[in-house]
């Protein structure tokens, strides 16, 4: 129970908080970001009407504000690949998915202005330039690299790491550190053929810090 707890605690900074209800009200969206607030999540998802609100409850707490824009119509997929495959059928959709599946489509995509004034589009290098901005990392490995400072001139502003959330404790942890230590390893070899930007070395370094943690169990 010990180390269920312990992992809970350690996702909660990357969860967000999410009301899209079809009632949703100004005291629903207050009363979410109360409980951000007081959690230290990532963000919370409303709709559009209530970001400024929200925005407005949250300033100096850490707490984004992220939006859904309720469409009359669109079609659902799960999954990146889903996803593609629904955009490829759809005769002037719109939709937000990895890189890789939008080149290997043959989506068109935009670019982004980032802090910095500049617009860029989302290649590898433009996403290394937005992880290279990371200047420490916590102990939870809680990191966004999402609207970088402007200081990272030439980096993508939508970026973001991929997080395994894995046991601590654990019957196959012997495997598990293994692959873990694979993917962030020799694994990163293939970064660049499967459109992926390489991880900097201070993010290695925490992550085998992380993955010396795990244990059988």
């Amino acid at each position: 129970m010990a180390a269920d707890a312990d992992v809970a605690q350690r996702a909660i900074p990357l969860l967000d908080l999410t009301d899209l209800g079809a009632e949703t009200t100004e005291a629903a969206a207050d009363t979410l970001c109360e409980r951000a607030a007081r959690a230290s999540v990532a963000a919370v998802c409303v709709w559009p009407p209530f970001v400024a609100r929200c925005r407005q409850r949250l300033d100096g707490t850490g707490v984004r504000v992220a939006t859904a824009v309720n469409f009359p119509a669109g079609t659902g997929a799960r999954g990146s690949s889903g996803v593609a495959a629904a955009l490829s059928r759809a005769k002037g959709g719109i939709t937000y998915v990895d890189l890789a599946y939008s080149i290997e489509s043959d989506f068109s995509y935009a670019a982004l202005r980032n802090r910095a004034g500049s617009f860029e589009l989302p290649d590898r290098a433009a996403v290394s330039a937005a992880a290279d901005a990371v200047t420490t990392i916590p102990a939870d490995n809680a990191v966004s690299i999402v609207d970088p400072p402007a200081s990272a001139a030439n980096a993508y502003p939508l970026s973001t790491f991929t997080y395994a959330i894995v046991p601590v404790s654990t019957p196959k942890a012997a495997a598990l550190r293994q692959f873990l230590e694979y993917a962030i390893g020799d694994g990163q070899q293939f970064a660049a053929e499967l459109e992926f930007a390489e991880l900097p070395a201070k993010v290695i370094a925490a992550d085998r810090r992380t993955i010396a943690k795990l244990k059988s169990g």
